[in-house]
């Protein structure tokens, strides 16, 4: 018996359209060229659906273990070439799968990372290219990757591929802001396009009092809220070598900062659990790796790896400071077990088997 509480109707007109734990759905039998593939339907409108409808599985017309094997090596750092030997297939369906699987795990992401708990996130720029280094055409040349870490869970809250510009700071922000419930303390290096935005993000405009004297009246003047704090990290490189590191407070105060640091692992104002985060990156995809020839062809496949490798490190592999108790003993712990997403592991297929809740063809958030 195959467990459907987690499947919901795909019909938009159906009352019961995206809910789950109705006991509306049903099997409807088998379907495909050897029917090895179950069919489901709804109870309620009839409507008839594939079994692995709102999956990663979902159109790759190859077998859900191969499937896994080729998602477990792009979270690996093995090169698409690479995984073709190994697994003797096409490089083109490894690349299909690759790109689905991406897509997929980005929804799962997106759907599962909100009204988090943090009390320190740290922000970084990972640069990257598509292609060639230098180029005028948008998806081609030097890329960005904008990322932002939980320095308590170690948990990879939000990511994106871009361009080092004020207008994809923007967007970045805005989806970061969207997933916790209150404002944690925030750290990153002194681009001021970080400055710019959560001042956007984090103010109101206040019109002062009129004095009653001659002149033109004072404008509205910017109030960041009291809640906001953020802090920049500064780092002078000589020699390849850091030689001076500078802190600064942009917004808040010194006492509130310690506050709040005394809840996280940091001692100090610091950017150092993202930077390490972009090297387990750099080691994960083969696309960012330095000096070498794996690097992204094109911007999908860029982006879709990088949900690959993001949604193992967050739900499938166990993370070592994590794991590793005073007693010194391992005990298998995850980012998102630490944040209170999930209560075990994951494996693979529980990442690609995973439904995302869907309204108007967008993940509920």
């Amino acid at each position: 018996m195959l467990d459907t509480s987690p499947m919901f109707c795909i019909n938009e007109k159906c009352i019961d359209y995206n809910k789950t734990g109705l006991n509306n759905i049903g099997p409807r039998g088998k379907y495909g060229k050897n029917k090895d593939r179950n069919l489901f339907g709804c109870r309620t409108c009839g409507k008839r659906f594939a079994e692995t409808h709102n999956t990663a599985y979902f159109g790759l017309h190859c077998s859900q273990d191969l499937i896994r094997q080729i998602v477990h090596h792009a979270a690996e750092g093995v090169s698409v070439r690479a995984t073709a030997r190994l697994l003797s297939c096409d490089k083109n369906k490894i690349n299909r799968v690759i790109l689905k699987a991406g897509e997929h795990i980005m929804l799962v992401l997106s759907y599962l990372l909100r009204s988090l708990h943090m009390t320190e996130v740290q922000l970084d720029e990972l640069w990257s290219f598509v292609q060639k280094k230098k180029s005028d055409e948008e998806d081609i040349g030097e890329h960005w990757i904008w990322t932002a870490v939980d320095a308590k869970t170690k948990l990879m809250i939000s990511f994106m591929v871009g361009h080092r510009t004020l207008e994809d700071a923007r967007k970045f922000l805005k989806d970061l802001t969207s997933r916790w419930d209150v404002p944690p303390l925030l750290t990153s290096d002194a681009l001021p396009h970080y400055q710019t935005v959560i001042g956007e993000l984090y103010s109101d405009f206040e019109t002062p009092e009129r004095t009653g004297l001659p002149g033109r009246p004072k404008g509205p003047i910017q109030v960041i809220h009291e809640n906001i704090d953020y802090a920049t990290v500064t780092k002078t490189m000589e020699g390849g070598k850091v030689v001076q590191v500078t802190r600064q407070i942009v917004f808040g105060t010194e006492g509130s900062i310690q506050k709040r640091l005394e809840n996280s692992p940091s001692v100090t104002i610091n950017t150092s659990y993202v930077e390490r985060m972009n090297l387990s990156l750099r080691l994960w995809d083969a696309h960012l790796s330095r000096k070498s020839v794996t690097f992204a062809k094109a911007l999908p496949w860029l982006t879709a790896k990088l949900a690959i490798v993001i949604g193992a490190y967050n739900f499938v592999r166990p993370h070592e400071t994590l794991s590793r108790g005073k007693d010194r003993k391992f005990r298998d712990k995850s980012p998102a077990m630490a944040a209170g997403i999930t209560d075990r592991i994951w494996s693979y297929p529980d990442l690609l088997w995973f439904r995302p809740l869907y309204q108007a063809n967008q993940v509920v958030a």
